[in-house]
């Protein structure tokens, strides 16, 4: 899911008059935002939840947590906490236990006049945070090696070859290793072992969604909201069904961009 229920409602706001979102709880917000997500990746022709931050988010003052929602701190201690009952979290973070299964609640009691009070969040202790894992790839001769996603900086600087292959120096560019020769590039090919596996460590994903994906979700969401909502049908077939695209224009121009043609792997 690449967006919150909150930003759907504070985009349908600014844009529409009847800011349908609202209306709608965060439960069922949250379907239609993983629906529209997932249309999204089957349209870049990538696998579910493949535009995820890689890192879970940290915790936030004053938010409302819902339960299964998965925090770290924001100082990352190497757990992540599961929401085991929502709430409102506090204006000071907690300190989060350590111990397997441990919990810590945060925030207080809300007394609210349109329906139930809204108490405390309370947070479990549910495992390791992310960690770097490997993937194989394959060299195809080039100076080039395509790598999918991760996060700058977690990329292991000693690659892993097939015994008797001799390391390779190389720079990381723009999703690419480069090969080099002391830190030099090369007006010659150099090239990366043709056929030859080539296992990388990194945190693979992106460091947070980027933002051009969340706006095409929020877009796409409010565009599915409108095509249950009577009142924002303009026309309608034969058959009574609305006439709408599958997806808007917009939201299909940045599914364009990020269409894969990436690296294969392993």
């Amino acid at each position: 899911m690449y967006v919150t229920p909150q930003e759907v409602r504070e985009v349908a706001v600014q844009i529409t008059a009847t800011s349908q979102p609202t209306a709608w709880t965060d439960e069922v917000l949250r379907k239609v935002i993983e629906r529209a997500s997932r249309i999204f990746d089957k349209e870049c022709g990538v696998e579910d939840g493949y535009f995820e931050a890689a890192y879970y988010p940290v915790w936030e003052a004053s938010h409302n947590y819902l339960v299964g929602d998965i925090i770290t701190p924001t100082v990352r201690n190497g757990h992540i906490y599961r929401v085991t009952e929502e709430g409102t979290s506090g204006t000071t973070e907690p300190t989060f236990p350590t111990t397997s299964g441990a919990s810590v609640t945060s925030g207080t009691v809300i007394i609210t006049d349109e329906g139930p009070d809204i108490g405390p969040v309370e947070f479990t202790e549910a495992g390791a945070d992310v960690a770097p894992t490997q993937k194989t790839f394959y060299g195809d001769g080039t100076d080039f090696l395509a790598l999918p996603p991760y996060v700058p900086g977690t990329l292991n600087s000693s690659l892993s070859y097939p015994d008797g292959y001799a390391e390779l120096e190389f720079a990381e560019r723009g999703g690419f290793l480069i090969r080099t020769v002391n830190n030099m590039y090369s007006k010659r090919l150099l090239g990366w072992y043709q056929g030859v596996q080539i296992t990388v460590t990194a945190v693979w994903g992106f460091p947070e969604t980027p933002a051009d994906v969340q706006h095409a979700i929020i877009e796409f969401v409010i565009n599915l909201v409108k095509e249950v909502d009577p009142a924002s049908i303009k026309m309608m077939s034969l058959e009574g069904m609305p006439l709408r695209e599958r997806m808007p224009p917009r939201v299909k121009l940045v599914a364009e961009k990020y269409k894969f043609t990436g690296a294969v792997l392993v």
